[in-house]
């Protein structure tokens, strides 16, 4: 399971809650460590101020500030997954790293990239920098008017799913949507 950079859906925590119940003696493991998990708040914090600096100022360092910051995340290690009977997966960067590695894979809950995602994929050189302008517009969008004024990051995903101008832009850039 992913560590879906600071956001855990609720789909995660409710299989979890199946999976114990159905599955009593299932081994779970979880790959992500603490030092990630401090990274991903650390991480969160930045973009918050970043999206602070553009609500005080109006203006956008795109390919400074912004890029610089998710070079940092991008170049952190990667979840590796060990050779297991399934793995599930919350996060879309690293359910494109691991479907090719495993066999079986299950998913909780849609699977479209967050801006957040997307800047990732940008920054790691695996989604081209002619997205970037739009994808940190997207950001902007996503913390400031979805994540903020949702109970959850559940909802505010769900949101931002449901925002077919979003949606459009992400098949645009040919990654793949499962919804489901």
């Amino acid at each position: 399971m992913g560590g879906s950079f600071t956001r855990l859906l609720g789909w995660v925590p409710k299989f979890l809650r199946e999976i114990m119940v159905t599955e009593p003696s299932a081994v779970l493991n979880c790959y992500g460590s603490i030092d990630r998990f401090r990274r991903s708040v650390d991480m969160g914090v930045s973009i918050a101020k970043l999206i602070i600096r553009y609500r005080l100022s109006g203006k956008v360092d795109y390919g400074g500030d912004w890029l610089r910051l998710f070079e940092d995340m991008a170049s952190t290690d990667l979840l590796v997954q060990p050779d297991q009977p399934a793995v599930v997966v919350d996060d879309y960067v690293q359910f494109l790293e691991n479907t090719a590695k495993s066999s079986n894979v299950v998913l909780l809950g849609p699977l479209v990239p967050t801006p957040i995602d997307l800047m990732v994929l940008i920054s790691s050189g695996r989604l081209s920098n002619n997205y970037l302008a739009s994808v940190v517009n997207y950001i902007i969008n996503y913390i400031g008017d979805y994540v903020v004024t949702s109970r959850d990051l559940t909802e505010a995903l769900l949101r931002l799913i449901s925002d077919q101008e979003y949606i459009n832009f992400v098949r645009s850039t040919g990654l793949p949507i499962i919804m489901n």
